[in-house]
């Protein structure tokens, strides 16, 4: 079933840093719905508020998906230090094709270029779907103490979750299902 899921549900693009795309960032933040929006940025989000994230961006690291050239999703990665934060959108015929996960990936990968030691992102525990996805991720630790957001200074949300995961640790898929992987000839 997972592999047939996994066949059926991918979508081809392009992974790509952004550089000085910024309307195509605005206008894919501008077709995500309001609850999307507020999932990503934990208030809500007027069009004002969307031009100055965009200009803030150029502070952050952005990844995107480009499908058939036009800008689908995108993961913003923030520092401080050996600390990393991401923030993931993706637009909603998208969904549930592991390009959220494709893009982590990256986002991980570009952190530890960077210098980072642990990835952190921001969420909120909103019903049954937020647990199955958290526990979905077994190399996240999940912490309601950790520190102000470095990619949303503003978010207070009532309820947070911060999902904290080391760097120096990510393991595939295989290592997780065959564990003497991992630890053979250690």
């Amino acid at each position: 079933m997972l592999i047939g899921r996994l066949l059926n549900g991918h979508a081809s693009g392009d992974y790509r840093l952004l550089d000085s795309e910024s309307e195509a960032l605005l206008d894919h933040v501008r077709r995500l719905s309001g609850d999307q929006l507020y999932s990503r940025f934990m208030v809500d989000m007027d069009d004002a508020a969307l031009v100055r994230w965009v200009r803030g961006t150029a502070f952050n690291d952005v990844i995107g998906w480009f499908h058939e050239g036009t800008l689908r999703a995108t993961i913003e990665i923030g520092y401080r230090g050996q600390r990393a934060e991401c923030g993931v959108t993706c637009e909603e015929p998208f969904r549930e094709r592991r390009i959220g996960r494709q893009l982590f990936k990256r986002a991980c990968d570009r952190a530890r270029q960077q210098g980072a030691t642990t990835m952190a992102m921001l969420s909120v525990c909103n019903g049954q779907r937020a647990v199955e996805t958290m526990l979905d991720h077994p190399d996240w630790m999940v912490s309601r103490c950790y520190s102000r957001s470095i990619i949303l200074p503003h978010a207070e949300p009532p309820n947070p979750l911060w999902l904290v995961r080391p760097l120096d640790q990510v393991t595939g898929f295989l290592d997780r299902i065959l564990p003497s992987r991992s630890t053979s000839d250690a």
